[in-house]
């Protein structure tokens, strides 16, 4: 997984503290870049790669953008957004990396979304972060 984003007390990555139901990612590097413009704060998109946190009312702005890019994403067709041969190739060559399922397109990004929002929603629950972090 190229980035991960999970749910953390103190703000930091600290992948001894969480139980793998507070961890999720991008799973794929291909879609990465098409799901981080969901991912910000003030306008401006997170970078995941620097240890973004959201924490308090960031995660109920957070949680509104995913939930519209839920609806975005779903109106969209199974191979989004992968429309030429090359790029479909590169995604499920990706997916064979991270060993990940090979869902279609759409349907990964769609699950990770989901994902977010579900931490998101725990991290807000519990007066805690959403923290990412990047390899």
């Amino acid at each position: 997984m190229a980035v991960g984003f999970h749910v953390t007390t103190n703000g930091e990555w600290a992948p001894d503290e969480f139980e793998l139901p507070d961890e999720a990612g991008f799973y794929n590097d291909a879609l990465q870049e098409y799901l981080l413009p969901y991912f910000t704060v003030s306008g401006v998109a997170v970078d995941p790669y620097d240890g973004a946190e959201f924490r308090g009312g960031q995660l109920d702005i957070l949680l509104q953008q995913l939930r519209a890019a839920v609806a975005v994403v779903g109106a969209e067709t199974p191979e989004w957004p992968f429309h030429d041969g090359q790029q479909r190739s590169r995604y499920y060559e990706s997916c064979r990396m991270y060993r990940v399922e090979p869902l279609a397109p759409r349907d990964q990004a769609l699950r990770t979304l989901n994902e977010a929002i579900i931490l998101a929603s725990r991290a807000r629950r519990r007066n805690e972060s959403l923290v990412f972090i990047g390899d």
